[in-house]
């Protein structure tokens, strides 16, 4: 994993794995996974930076991104939210 350039920046993270099946594979099922495990189950959001281009941002569901702070962790001026439709599959 690429961890270096959150670490240069002094950003918190905290990297976990688990293990996972080939029943795992799709959302739904790992949702029911995290859910039984009563753990928070994270949105992955991908932003656009004016200075570095395309970001992904982990958040926990139910919680929204702040994207002030996000621009100034990664040396932005700004970012926006990408669309949906604009994010391939």
């Amino acid at each position: 994993m690429r961890c270096a350039p959150l670490r240069a920046r002094g950003i918190s993270f905290e990297l976990r794995a688990y293990k996972m099946t080939t029943s795992m594979r799709s959302l739904s099922t790992q949702r029911q996974y995290w859910t039984w495990r009563r753990r928070p189950f994270l949105k992955t959001l991908v932003v656009q930076g004016d200075r570095s281009g395309y970001l992904f941002a982990l958040v926990p569901a139910g919680t929204e991104l702040d994207l002030r702070a996000l621009a100034e962790a990664s040396g932005n001026k700004r970012v926006e939210l990408v669309p949906q439709r604009d994010v391939p599959a």
